[in-house]
């Protein structure tokens, strides 16, 4: 488990927030056994945790295949472009 360790002594923010609002912290804890070595290590680093916090799996799945289906599209329309050329 060397490599939060790592990212914090190098000045990683484990409170940022990704772009579906979930922290290092609680991915952690959302891995269940797998991930509860980090989540106990960053608690220990003071990263502040919160069982309130909740998230909607479907909203974010939601998006993730909007923006998968947006880069498909740019990839057709790229290769349409260099086919033409």
């Amino acid at each position: 488990m060397q490599y939060p360790g790592l990212l914090i002594q190098y000045g990683a923010n484990m409170n940022k927030e990704d772009k579906y609002g979930l922290t290092p912290l609680y991915l952690a804890k959302s891995r269940g056994v797998e991930g509860e070595e980090v989540f106990q290590y960053l608690l220990s680093e003071g990263a502040p945790y919160s069982e309130l916090k909740s998230f909607s799996v479907s909203a974010i799945e939601d998006q993730i295949r909007a923006e998968m289906a947006a880069l498909e599209d740019n990839g057709s329309q790229e290769k349409k472009e260099s086919e033409g050329k």
